[in-house]
């Protein structure tokens, strides 16, 4: 396992948040912009908006957060690619249970949605994306 010191360690989780609050205000933004000015549907907006953010947040976990770590960038994009699928699985899954079920407004439930897949994302970014060793 991935042994680093404590200080260490809070300061990847400080950047790993500012890097995740930043995807998320670009990809609640993105949403907004396609579905209530550009009247996109709300699942293709999400989706759209899901993939800008993929971009920029392997981009700048790579760069910043976690820095240069193995595998290799090809195994990186792939394993990434796979913790992507499963955080838009359940991101849209709960997109959709909010507003068909508990009738929160599409804004505010993607926020949510994308918001319940943090935790795991960090853990398998960390032990399996970016691992150091």
């Amino acid at each position: 396992m991935n042994k680093m010191p404590p200080l260490a360690h809070c300061r990847q989780l400080l950047r790993f948040a500012l890097v995740g609050g930043t995807t998320y205000v670009l990809t609640v933004a993105a949403f907004c912009f396609l579905n209530k000015e550009l009247a996109t549907g709300r699942l293709t907006a999400a989706t759209l908006s899901y993939f800008l953010g993929i971009a920029f947040h392997f981009t700048a976990n790579k760069l910043f957060t976690f820095g240069n770590c193995k595998p290799g960038l090809h195994i990186q994009v792939l394993r990434y690619g796979m913790v992507c699928a499963i955080n838009y699985l359940i991101s849209m899954a709960c997109l959709e249970l909010l507003v068909r079920k508990c009738n929160v407004p599409a804004t505010l439930a993607f926020g949510l949605s994308v918001a319940t897949t943090t935790v795991l994302g960090y853990v398998l970014l960390r032990f399996w994306v970016f691992a150091k060793d």
